[in-house]
């Protein structure tokens, strides 16, 4: 290597640096990453207790209730930081009830919340109350059902009983009806964010680990 009168007055350790900069900044340019190992991602362990954390942060919350979009975007946020970045995030928002919905706001109501901590011991009773409301003249059904105290009995009947599932294929015949008596695939409470987000987190790990090879 020959060096010129400029490079000779350069001090040997400056020069060193100079040359880590330049090198650095080729690869960079090349597309080339620093690191071609991933971030650690945190384990499902921590991933369950982080959204526990997240969630225990919200007013008066219990386990089983009714989550919404917004307590999703807060629970990812909080993963992010943690260290994993959920690429299906947007798709778990998408399957998550919104905060302003008919079946948010009216089971979040001072006369909801105890038919809400009462249907989510029933099997698949967001589903059904979900369904219901969408059917003609449901959403006034469930605003009686959550103003009476034995309401929850209806969808226990609906969700858990041969002449609630009968009943439940005629009304799958109503406008807006149409699979009454199946799971909607939604998601509406912390245990179910974490049923999906599993999956998604051994894929995620499994793809962290082929890369780092």
């Amino acid at each position: 290597m020959i060096l010129n009168q400029h490079t000779r007055m350069i001090p040997t350790p400056l020069l060193f640096s100079v040359i880590f900069v330049v090198l650095a900044g080729h690869r960079i340019l090349a597309g080339e990453p620093d690191d071609v190992h991933p971030a650690k991602l945190p384990t499902f362990a921590t991933v369950r207790s982080t959204l526990e954390k997240t969630l225990a942060r919200e007013p008066k919350f219990q386990a089983g209730d009714l989550i919404s979009q917004s307590q999703v975007k807060r629970v990812l946020a909080d993963l992010k930081v943690a260290g994993w970045t959920v690429a299906e995030g947007l798709a778990l928002l998408a399957n998550t009830p919104s905060d302003s919905e008919f079946l948010t706001v009216t089971l979040r109501s001072a006369a909801g919340q105890d038919f809400m901590r009462r249907i989510a011991k029933i099997p698949h009773g967001y589903d059904r109350v979900d369904r219901l409301s969408r059917i003609p003249r449901g959403e006034g059904t469930v605003r009686r059902l959550t103003t009476d105290t034995d309401g929850y009995k209806m969808i226990a009947y609906l969700a858990e009983s041969p002449g609630g599932r009968n009943l439940g294929g005629m009304l799958a015949a109503d406008q807006g009806g149409k699979d009454f008596n199946k799971p909607t695939g939604r998601i509406y409470t912390a245990a179910m964010l974490i049923e999906r987000l599993e999956p998604l987190h051994a894929a995620a790990v499994k793809q962290a680990a082929a890369i780092k090879k």
